[in-house]
């Protein structure tokens, strides 16, 4: 099926070229690098990778935002499915095989790490009681819900209704299109963690997700 991969892009300049490099010698799927509002702008020679389609926002809008307008270019340019990798080479590019080859049997497919060292111990836990709330949620197993390795089937996202922009999209797009009849698949992927600062804020982002789970029961 006709895959588009987005890396979305903040301040990555030292890891974009060999994200890109590593993406070209695994597939030949056309890549989406949207850039939000880094400073300076990312300067990338498309001709150079072959295939590449670069978006950029003047100001930092957010991952979540971008997914959506991701989603809705994919869609509109008769792609089926949208995989998503980081652009701080937190996700192995060597891995997208395994993200492409299965995505004709499934609607998600949701990369899973370890829970472990070089993870946090923060990120750890929060990651295993977000991931067992959606789980139960869901009726569905989501074992590692704050990944953003992923592949999604655009037949099965409406993003319509998604109102974060933020990480927090991430949980919401599960939350409001995965159903009883929703094929999801979790792979598992190696965990990195590459020393770029983090942009979640452990404090705010939890209230943020007590208030996200709350609107999605009272929907």
């Amino acid at each position: 099926m006709k895959s588009l991969i987005l890396i979305p892009c903040y301040n990555t300049h030292i890891y974009i070229d060999k994200l890109l490099i590593q993406l070209r010698l695994n597939t030949d799927c056309k890549i989406l690098v949207y850039d939000d509002g880094s400073s300076p702008a990312l300067n990338i020679d498309l001709k150079k990778y072959g295939d590449v389609f670069f978006l950029r926002n003047e100001d930092n809008m957010g991952k979540g935002y971008i997914i959506k307008k991701a989603l809705d270019f994919a869609k509109s340019n008769k792609f089926e499915y949208l995989v998503t990798i980081d652009g701080d080479m937190q996700h192995d590019p060597n891995e997208i095989h395994k993200f492409i080859s299965l995505n004709k049997k499934y609607d998600f497919i949701l990369g899973s790490r370890r829970f472990s060292y070089p993870m946090p111990i923060h990120r750890r836990l929060s990651n295993r009681i977000t991931s067992f709330i959606i789980s139960a949620l869901t009726f569905k197993t989501i074992k590692d819900s704050q990944c953003g390795y992923r592949a999604y089937l655009l037949n099965s996202v409406n993003s319509k209704d998604l109102k974060e922009n933020g990480f927090l999209l991430e949980s919401e797009l599960l939350l409001w299109n995965i159903n009883k009849s929703s094929k999801v698949k979790n792979v598992n992927i190696k965990t990195i963690y590459s020393g770029s600062k983090s942009s979640i804020n452990n404090v705010k982002d939890t209230l943020n997700f007590i208030k996200l789970i709350f609107r999605y029961v009272i929907a």
